[in-house]
């Protein structure tokens, strides 16, 4: 094998069949003679970042591909920060966020759209409303990454070991962000 080569990750490929497709997924469904001429050009098939059957996201499962233990993950928010080029001190926690459109709906948000129809100045006007907070010895900046998206970055005494607020499906309330019980900063 030569020294160099592509790697070409199809990530979010997978998908679920739909009965509109013949309960085909959309790539089993689609024309691909592209895709077709790669594969028999190359090696392919299939891996499992984890245990067959567990889905992981895309930047866990990424990084397992690569060779990295899942406790060597440094958080998707610490990557999008790098790739942002913000720099990141030894303490600190960046995480990355993105603008949504939320409902109030029997006494809690609910997610109501990811993708946000604004354009880019309406964007930059939001994020400058909240771009910096203190509260407790602790320092957070909105820092705007890309488009609806920003990179949250906490100084000060924190914990990398939070949850997630994203429900993932339109119409679920918003979740609330904790810190895992089984962390603390001391």
């Amino acid at each position: 094998m030569t020294k160099t080569f592509v790697l070409i990750l199809l990530d979010g490929l997978g998908d679920r069949s739909y009965p509109e497709l013949e309960d085909k997924t959309p790539l089993q469904a689609a024309d691909t003679p592209f895709l077709d001429e790669l594969a028999d050009m190359g090696c392919n098939g299939l891996f499992h970042a984890s245990l067959q059957g567990q889905a992981l996201p895309s930047e866990n499962a990424h990084f397992a591909m690569f060779g990295y233990k899942p406790e060597e993950f440094p958080g998707r928010g610490a990557l999008e920060a790098i790739g942002a080029g913000i720099n990141l001190g030894h303490n600190d926690v960046a995480v990355l966020a993105n603008l949504v459109q939320v409902a109030e709906k029997d006494g809690c948000l609910k997610f109501v759209r990811e993708k946000v129809k604004a354009d880019q100045d309406r964007f930059d006007q939001a994020f400058e409303k909240v771009a910096r907070f203190n509260s407790k010895g602790v320092e957070i900046k909105l820092i705007p990454y890309k488009k609806s998206f920003a990179i949250i970055l906490l100084q000060g005494d924190v914990s990398p070991f939070i949850t997630d607020s994203n429900p993932i499906v339109e119409g679920r309330r918003l979740l609330q962000i904790v810190p895992w019980k089984d962390f603390s900063t001391h």
